[in-house]
């Protein structure tokens, strides 16, 4: 019962996030985006990173593809003056999900009844 309470509570916090981000949740060039509205140029940023402006846009390019790491947003995020996220959401409602799990789990594995034979 515990349990299923903190699923409840972290699916409602899930919500939450979802809900405030908005559109703004499947924005793949965050580097690009900050840095442009804090009015930074890729040099600027570069100076504060110890890399040349020519390195800043490849790793924004490589933001806008998925392929940089978490370390590296990281990096950005705090030559930013942001902090850096990370995190995964279930697709559905996360108590539906378990409870789908739990069924598939249970035909694979079906228990005999006591006086069946296996």
């Amino acid at each position: 019962m515990k349990n299923k309470i903190l699923r409840q509570n972290f699916s409602n916090d899930l919500k939450k996030v979802e809900t405030q981000l908005g559109p703004w949740s499947k924005k793949s060039n965050w580097i690009e985006t900050l840095r442009a509205h804090l009015g930074m140029t890729l040099k600027q940023l570069g100076k504060r990173l110890g890399v040349s402006a020519v390195a800043v846009k490849q790793v924004s390019e490589k933001e806008k593809l998925g392929e940089v790491t978490l370390k590296k947003m990281s990096e950005y995020a705090e030559a930013l003056g942001c902090r850096f996220y990370y995190f995964l959401a279930p697709k559905e409602d996360l108590e539906i999900f378990i409870e789908r799990k739990a069924r598939q789990l249970a035909y694979r594995f079906p228990r005999a009844c006591p006086g069946e034979s296996i």
